[in-house]
């Protein structure tokens, strides 16, 4: 018989009997074959012959069969074979044979990558390396130094070189063009010479000048040199100061009278002197004030803001805020135009107790107060009632409805509503909007109803039948985007001619019966049902 539609593989029991040739075009998958051990000499396997028909043989017979050149096949197995001379087998490995390479078996040279580097003394002679006759090498039972390869700063001592200073001529030393020799820690300490006159220059630090090779200390505004000696110099005593001495040799200081910005300098002391200060407006913010701290009776500043705070922490009722003194409103008050006025705005937020708390009314120009409970009950109207402060709705209080019209109203609260959510809606409007799959609205009225649509190639599924005209040719359809569950989707093709197919294709992450992503309709006037079960899954029926 054959199967309109299949998930999966067919489980059968009992033994398949065929009465054609089994064309498989995917292939034979044989996992269910319990796994053996193999003996090769008695065993066969089945094979694809060149007629297209599976055949079988012996292992036997497919070992000599593939068994080429170096290999030989006996009772199945397959072996290397060896010459036994210069080739052996050991185990499972092949190798070198013990004296298998002979001298007749190195003809041509031998690369020098092949050789390894000779370790053991003794095995060159000295007399056997070619030298030239100038070379600084002699010929020994090894190779060795001439002794008069050490020339001038050069000492040798058992075939050790190593600088001797002391052999070097001496000579005036030139600071502007001779050179010395320095270990260049840049250049991965190698041998450089440095001119004397850089030297000088890289180590001349803040305060030393270096020019030819010759350092000197370099001096600026009251510092001078004389004679190789740092000295002060007579610039240095400025206004209300003398010197004795030369200008470059100075051997006093002494204060003379000055009078600078209300300050005026005496030879035994320095005095305040206010009529000399110039007139300004004063600046609360960030000016300042001379004061006499009596801690340490010393003359110090404050600022005029700091000065004006101290002031206001010691008067009740006062507050001072950069530099100015003003009156300190507490809780529920506020200062305008110099006046104490009420500002709630100020007042801590609290829990409102119905059932207790009070606020002030006023009753014909009267202020009295009034709790929040009798309030409450005060506008509860019909259909509410006042509980401790607490109103709520009372449908007891409200009149009766003799019969429901597809017009008719009723309240509701809408979420998405800023301001007043409470909003109303018919009754009509109401089952229209609940009636979902499957179900029509009809003057407030829910019925039941069964989608039935014609679908094409490139077309979306919905809940409910469809259906597909005969066709030649496939077409391809998905499954809906966003079902519910319990969206039930029913597919049902046409007469399908030339190898047509419905192709069924899942939407998103969704899959069918677990792990399929598609579904295929081959059989004409075949049917599928696909129920969503649980979020992203379909189930087929």
């Amino acid at each position: 018989m054959a199967f309109k539609f299949q998930v999966g593989p067919a489980i059968l029991s009992g033994s398949l009997k065929l009465e054609e040739a089994l064309d498989a075009a995917g292939g034979i998958k044989l996992s269910g074959v319990a796994d053996t051990a193999l003996d090769v000499a008695n065993d066969s396997f089945l094979f694809r012959d060149d007629d297209g028909t599976m055949k079988r043989d012996s292992m036997v017979d497919y070992a000599v069969a593939i068994a080429g050149d170096g290999l030989a096949a006996s009772g199945g197995a397959l072996s290397v074979g060896v010459d036994d001379a210069s080739i052996e087998t050991s185990g499972d490995a092949l190798r070198v044979k013990a004296l298998g390479v002979t001298n007749a078996m190195l003809a041509g040279s031998i690369a020098d990558s092949k050789l390894n580097q000779i370790t053991t003394g003794d095995k060159v002679a000295g007399s056997a390396v070619q030298l030239a006759g100038t070379s600084a090498l002699e010929d020994s039972t090894g190779l060795q130094l001439k002794a008069a390869t050490a020339g001038d700063g050069l000492a040798m001592n058992s075939q050790v070189l190593s600088v001797d200073l002391n052999e070097l001529t001496a000579a005036a030393v030139n600071v502007g063009a001779d050179s010395i020799a320095i270990i260049d820690a840049d250049d991965s300490n190698g041998s450089k010479k440095e001119s004397i006159a850089d030297l000088m220059t890289a180590v001349a630090g803040s305060g030393l000048k270096s020019e030819n090779g010759v350092l000197e200390v370099r001096v600026s505004g009251s510092i001078v040199r004389d004679s190789d000696k740092l000295g002060i110099s007579g610039s240095i005593a400025g206004a209300g100061l003398s010197f004795a001495g030369g200008a470059n040799s100075i051997s006093s200081l002494a204060v003379g009278e000055i009078t600078n910005g209300g300050i005026t300098a005496l030879p035994d002391g320095v005095k305040l002197d206010l009529a000399g200060l110039a007139a300004a407006a004063v600046d609360v913010a960030n000016d300042s004030i001379a004061i006499l701290d009596a801690g340490d009776s010393s003359s110090k500043k404050e600022s005029v803001a700091d000065f004006v705070s101290a002031i206001a922490s010691t008067a009740a009722g006062m507050q001072a805020s950069s530099g100015q003194l003003g009156v300190n409103a507490g809780k529920g008050l506020a200062v305008s135009s110099q006046k104490l006025v009420l500002d709630i705005s100020g007042l801590d937020a609290g829990t409102i107790d119905v059932a207790s708390d009070t606020f002030a009314f006023d009753d014909s120009g009267t202020s009295k107060k009034l709790t929040i409970a009798d309030l409450m009950t005060a506008v509860a109207g019909d259909g509410l009632t006042a509980d401790a402060g607490v109103l709520e709705v009372e449908v007891a209080e409200l009149g009766a409805v003799t019969a429901i019209a597809s017009g008719d109203t009723f309240a509701m609260a809408q979420e998405s509503e800023t301001g007043d959510p409470t909003k109303k809606i018919t009754f009509d409007d109401m089952a229209t909007k609940l009636a979902g799959q499957g179900l029509t609205a009809n003057a407030g009225v829910l019925n039941f109803r069964q989608d039935v649509g014609l679908k094409a190639d490139g077309g979306s599924l919905v809940p409910g039948v469809n259906y597909f005209a005969d066709a030649s040719s496939d077409a391809t359809v998905t499954l809906p985007a966003a079902p519910v569950v319990g969206d039930t989707v029913t597919v049902k093709a046409g007469n399908l001619t030339s190898g047509a197919k419905i192709i069924i294709n899942r939407q998103g992450g969704h899959v069918i019966d677990e792990d399929l992503t598609s579904i295929e309709i081959e059989s004409p006037f075949g049917a599928v049902t696909c129920v969503y079960v649980v979020d992203n899954e379909w189930r087929l029926i």
